[in-house]
């Protein structure tokens, strides 16, 4: 028995689910009609001018913050050889440079490039570095205890710190512990605790609990974390208690740090130029694509009918005030 084929070659179903021969719908066909394929052209050309003018800005932007955080960089690295040369100098008097020091202080914190360690400060302005300097946890001890931690959120926090522990033990421990929250730990150059995370994390104080080994037992206790002091204040402090040659070797690491921290930001700063770079010649090449493809849609506007002409004028008249409006609300 011969069994005929539910479709005839005419009607069997392309690729794509839509049968061959079939008639395209009116809604498709006008829609065909409305967007010739040189305005779609046009339009698609304008969107990515657009999106390519968002991230020159954006890089521009970013750049500039570079500039600025590297003019810090600099300025501070000339005025900190200056004291190097003048802490080797016999006869300075240490009060004098300390002053010296108070004032350079202050001009970094109201230029706000730099953090209290002299590092770049990190883009996301909620983050912040505290002291937990009331409480003792690293100096090793010869017992266990067990320390409970409420945070000003309501999070808890269970530490336990293992007899004898060197310092990194601890701060390895406590940065599990704490990382869940986004909360970084290390050890300043004080010996103290540092951490730093979201400000809303510090905005009063830890409640702490022990077993009386190095956090009081019985009711927890409410233990106020201190913002990091700059380096600086620390570095006029010790000048003004004589200790000259302590403040010399903070200084030599100080300039260390702040070439490191230079030819970083030069990096970046290259890597942006590059992409800007790159950017305004997409920008160049892109131009002289439009006026091709303007060129020839006004040579098929010219022989298009009245109701297509209208159509692509209004869909690039809705493109043009969608852009402006985007980029006056940028």
């Amino acid at each position: 028995m011969q069994i005929t084929p539910l479709l005839s070659n005419e009607t069997r179903t392309a690729p794509g689910g839509i049968a061959a021969g079939a008639p395209v719908s009116a809604k498709h066909s006008d829609e065909a009609k409305a967007n010739p394929p040189l305005v779609r052209d046009r339009i698609s050309a304008k969107a990515l001018r657009h999106g390519q003018w968002a991230l020159l800005s954006q890089a521009q932007s970013e750049l500039s913050s570079l500039q600025a955080t590297e003019q810090s960089v600099v300025s501070l690295y000339r005025e900190l050889l200056k004291l190097a040369r003048q802490l080797e100098q016999s006869g300075q008097n240490s009060e004098q440079l300390s002053a010296k020091v108070e004032k350079l202080a202050e001009q970094v914190v109201k230029e706000g490039q730099l953090g209290p360690n002299l590092a770049p400060k990190s883009k996301n302005p909620r983050l912040s570095s505290y002291e937990l300097s009331r409480v003792d946890l690293l100096s090793p001890r010869p017992q266990d205890e067990q320390v409970m931690m409420r945070l000003p959120t309501g999070h808890h926090v269970s530490l336990t710190i293992r007899a004898n522990s060197r310092p990194s033990r601890v701060i390895a421990d406590l940065s599990r512990q704490l990382s869940s929250f986004g909360i970084s730990v290390e050890q300043d150059d004080n010996g103290q605790l540092l951490l730093t995370g979201d400000k809303m994390f510090f905005r009063g104080p830890w409640q702490m609990q022990g077993q009386g080994i190095r956090v009081p037992a019985g009711n927890p206790v409410p233990i106020s974390l201190e913002p990091q002091r700059h380096v600086l204040d620390l570095m006029a402090d010790g000048l003004h208690g004589g200790d000259v040659t302590i403040e010399k070797q903070r200084v030599r690491e100080l300039l260390n740090q702040l070439e490191q921290h230079r030819r970083q930001l030069q990096a970046q700063r290259n890597t942006l130029l590059a992409k800007i770079a790159e950017l305004r010649s997409e920008q160049l090449s892109g131009g002289n694509e439009m006026e091709a493809i303007g060129a020839a849609l006004k040579t098929q506007m010219q022989n298009a009918p009245f109701e297509q002409q209208l159509s692509a004028l209004l869909a690039q008249a809705n493109l043009s005030r969608f852009s402006v409006v985007a980029l006056l609300g940028g």
